[in-house]
């Protein structure tokens, strides 16, 4: 079942008040852990302001980590990361599945650090039939990887096609008597001719 959609402005609402309070707890360690008395944020009726500058100050990694905290907790965590290695091709559905991986890369970074754990693990995820291809050809790129992926794919469903079409055929070869008979026999050879 999907999650429910919130409106934009109840969103905003939730992330600034919680920005507010992650941004006022992380200055007041700092101030504590300088004792410098505070940094310039002004408080206006439980929400803090910060100025641009003091704002820009925080380093990245800080910012990260204070939201991966408050928004997503240790077990949504180990559920993406458990998705993330059981992560399979349902079906031909190849745009859900990259689209997936994109997005668990993203939210789990730390399971495929480098490029070449992250075109294995994609690879993982397929089937055997086009897994040995990729794997054989040795992409250099999770890009080229998902390129490749794409084409096995689109060759298997078309072959899938062509043997049901083929099976078909063979079934209304097998029935026909008389004339009908000669004239399949036509047909199939014509068909043989174009695809050799």
């Amino acid at each position: 079942m999907p999650p429910r959609r919130f409106k934009k402005k109840s969103v905003r609402k939730i992330v600034e008040k919680r920005v507010a309070k992650a941004i006022e707890k992380y200055e007041k360690t700092r101030a504590d852990s300088n004792n410098t008395g505070g940094s310039g944020s002004t408080n206006t009726g439980g929400t803090v302001t910060l100025g641009l500058a003091n704002a820009n100050q925080i380093p990245w990694s800080n910012v990260k980590a204070m939201m991966t905290t408050e928004y997503c907790p240790a077990t949504e965590i180990q559920r993406m990361k458990q998705e993330f290695w059981t992560l399979t091709l349902k079906g031909d559905y190849i745009e859900a599945y990259s689209n997936r991986f994109h997005e668990l890369v993203l939210m789990c970074p730390e399971l495929v650090s480098t490029e070449r754990k992250k075109i294995k693990k994609y690879i993982r995820g397929f089937p055997e039939r086009v897994k040995g291809n990729i794997t054989s050809s040795k992409p250099a790129t999770l890009h080229d990887t998902i390129i490749m992926a794409r084409e096995l794919v689109e060759q298997a469903v078309q072959g899938r096609a062509a043997r049901i079409g083929k099976s078909n055929m063979l079934e209304i070869y097998q029935n026909a008597t008389g004339a009908t008979f000669i004239i399949m026999d036509r047909v199939l050879k014509s068909a043989r001719d174009v695809k050799g």
